[in-house]
C-alpha cells in the first residue's frame, strides 16, 4: 500500500510475464532448418536431430537422421552451400543409427565446422561438390564417418575429409573419398597438420592408388607428420608432385 491509501504495483512497466521468452539464435544449420532455443529438442520435427549446447559450443544429436535440404549463407550470396554448418568454436557430433545427407543438389560441402568431436556408435555419410567434410580440427573417437567429395569437374579442388589443422582418430572409422576431376588437388583425406591413428582404420580413396610404402614421399610433400599406431591404412588419391 502506498502513502495514498492505494495499492503499490511492484510489476516492472513493459514486462508481460505471460509471454514466452524470446528464442535464442544459434550459430548452427541443420539443412536450411537453424538451430534455435525453441526447436534445438526435435530441430527437423521428427526426433532425429537434438542440440545441446549454447551458442558458443555444444552436442549435436543425431539418429537416423535425413537431411534432406542445404544452407546458403545470404553473407555469400549463393556462392556455398551446407548440409550441416556451424561457425561455433567447438561442436561434438553424437551419432546414433545411420543419419545421411540426402539432398537432391549436393552442397558445396556436406558438412563445415571450426572443431568437431565425432562419439557415439552410429554412422553419418554426407558428400560435398568440393568438401564431402570441413573443420579446423577433427577428432574421432567413435563411430563411423563417411564423407565422399563428388565428381565435379567444375570444382578447383576434390577432399572427402579436409582439416585446416589437425585430424586425430582414436577409434572408429573414417572413410573420405575424393572424386575424379581434371585439376590436380583430389584426396581422399587432407590435413594442414598433423594426422594422428591410434584405435581405428581410415580407408581414402582417390583418383589414383597409392601404396603404403610412398607414405615418406607423402609426408614430405605435405610437411604433414603422420602416426600410426597399430593400425592398418590404404592411402589413395591423386598427390601434387606424383606422376
Amino acid at each position: 500500500e502506498n502513502s495514498d491509501g492505494g495499492t503499490s504495483d511492484t510489476t516492472p512497466p513493459n514486462e508481460d510475464t505471460n509471454l514466452p521468452a524470446t528464442p535464442v539464435d544459434y550459430d548452427l544449420w541443420i539443412g536450411h532448418v537453424r538451430v534455435t532455443s525453441a526447436n534445438q529438442n526435435d530441430v527437423l520435427g521428427d526426433g532425429s536431430v537434438v542440440y545441446v549446447g549454447n551458442n558458443e559450443s555444444g552436442t549435436l544429436k543425431l539418429n537416423n537422421a535425413n537431411i534432406n535440404t542445404t544452407y546458403v549463407p545470404e553473407s555469400d550470396e549463393g556462392e556455398y552451400s551446407f548440409g550441416i554448418y556451424t561457425d561455433m568454436e567447438s561442436l561434438v557430433l553424437e551419432l546414433k543409427g545411420i543419419s545421411r545427407l540426402t539432398a537432391e543438389n549436393t552442397p558445396d560441402m556436406g558438412i563445415a565446422v571450426n572443431d568437431l568431436t565425432v562419439n557415439g556408435d552410429g554412422a553419418i555419410e554426407v558428400c560435398g561438390n568440393v568438401f564431402g567434410l570441413s573443420a579446423t580440427n577433427l577428432v574421432v573417437n567413435s563411430g563411423t564417418v563417411t564423407a565422399t567429395s563428388a565428381k565435379n569437374e567444375q570444382a578447383v579442388m576434390s577432399i572427402g575429409i579436409f582439416a585446416g589443422e589437425t585430424i586425430t582418430v582414436k577409434g572408429g572409422t573414417l572413410n573420405g573419398s575424393a572424386g575424379t576431376f581434371l585439376g590436380d588437388f583430389c584426396y581422399g583425406v587432407y590435413a594442414m597438420g598433423n594426422i594422428e591413428i591410434s584405435g581405428a582404420e581410415i580407408p581414402v580413396s582417390g583418383a589414383d592408388s597409392r601404396k603404403l610404402s610412398e607414405l615418406a614421399a607423402l609426408v614430405d610433400m605435405l610437411t604433414t607428420a603422420i602416426a600410426i599406431n597399430e593400425n592398418s591404412i590404404d592411402l589413395g588419391g591423386r598427390y601434387i608432385g606424383n606422376s
